[in-house]
Parts: C-alpha cells; structure tokens; sequence
C-alpha cells in the first residue's frame, strides 16, 4: 500500500469520526491507533489530514479516486467502521456515512453490510456478557494499613470480577479477525476503566 492510499484511508477514517457530529475520545484512540498501524515508518501529517476534512477541504468521492485496489477499499471501509463502533454502538448519522462510503467504495453491499452488523453486534455487548457462569471468586485479601481509597463506589471482590469477566471477554474477542477484535476491544476497555 503506497502512502497515497494510507492517507486516503486515514482521511476516510477522519470522516467517519465527525459523521456523528461529537467528539469522542474513544474515537481519536481509534483513529490514532490506526494512522499508527497505517504510517509505520512513513511521513503521514495527520494534522494536515485533519484540516483538510475539517474545513471540507477534500470530498469523499476524490478521496476514494485514491484507492484504487479491492483489498485498499475493504481496509478504508473495515477502519471507518471501526472508527464509527469505537464509542459504541453507531449513530444514525455515522449509520448513514457507511452507507454512503459503501457505495461509493463500490464494495460488495452483503459483505460490507455483514461486516458492520457484526462490529455493531460486537459494539453492543455488556461488559460481562459470556461471563456469567464462571466460578465464584475467592474473598479479597485484606488492604494493608494506609493503603489509599479509590474513588471507586465498587467493592473489591466486585471490582475482581468486573475485571476478570471484561479480560475473559476481551481474550474471546482475541480471536475474531484483527480489525474486528481491535475495534471491540477498545471501547470495552475504555468502559472497564471509565466503570472501575
């Protein structure tokens, strides 16, 4: 992949994060863990991408013109998805982005469509969905003198097993393809810490 194509999909993906209209830190992690994984070694501004799609400098149809393989289509479509489930579960907005990135992608309508209602199945889960029949956890050791309190309104042996049924979640999400465990992954883990 040249790295016309590498901005076109990070331009792609900038889009997809201000579909919704909200910023989202969520979705700046997304997008950073992705120009991360894009770039490499290369010389991406990402800062200029970003103004470019904040002040409409590009559009979406010459942005695509810049990818020209079946496999640079699918990555630019699976990362904007990716983008769009990082904070949950997608908006109608971000709904009607992908729509409008599928078709002018060109891309197979059932496998994209199928792809996103995967990663929108993903996105829904409860923290510890899959969990609830694992065994009961020991009673927690006794904090030592002057230990400090977290602000935390859980106790600990709650805590433990929010812990453990996200970690047991996300090691199952481990073995669903990269882009799809990834773009899961995240946004439970920023639920685990934004919940503990």
């Amino acid at each position: 992949m040249n790295e016309q194509e590498q901005q076109a999909i990070l331009t792609l993906c900038l889009m997809a994060a201000f579909a919704d209209g909200h910023k989202n830190e969520s979705e700046r992690a997304e997008l950073k863990r992705i120009a991360d994984a894009l770039a490499g070694e290369g010389s991406i501004n990402l800062a200029a991408l970003y103004q470019d799609v904040l002040l409409k400098r590009v559009s979406m149809a010459s942005t695509v013109a810049a990818l020209t393989t079946p496999n640079a289509r699918q990555l630019a479509f699976e990362m904007a998805v990716c983008v769009c489930d990082a904070d949950g579960v997608q908006s109608a907005a971000e709904q009607a982005f992908l729509a409008d990135l599928q078709s002018a992608l060109a891309i197979d309508l059932q496998q994209s469509a199928a792809y996103s209602r995967q990663a929108e199945t993903i996105a829904a889960l409860p923290l510890g969905a899959g969990a609830s029949g694992s065994t009961p956890l020991p009673p927690p050791a006794p904090a030592p003198l002057g230990a400090v309190e977290h602000a935390s309104t859980l106790s600990e042996a709650e805590m433990d097993k929010m812990i453990l049924n996200a970690a047991i979640l996300n090691g199952a999400l481990e073995l669903l393809p990269e882009s799809l465990s990834t773009m899961a992954i995240i946004p439970l883990q920023m639920n685990l810490r934004v919940r503990g």
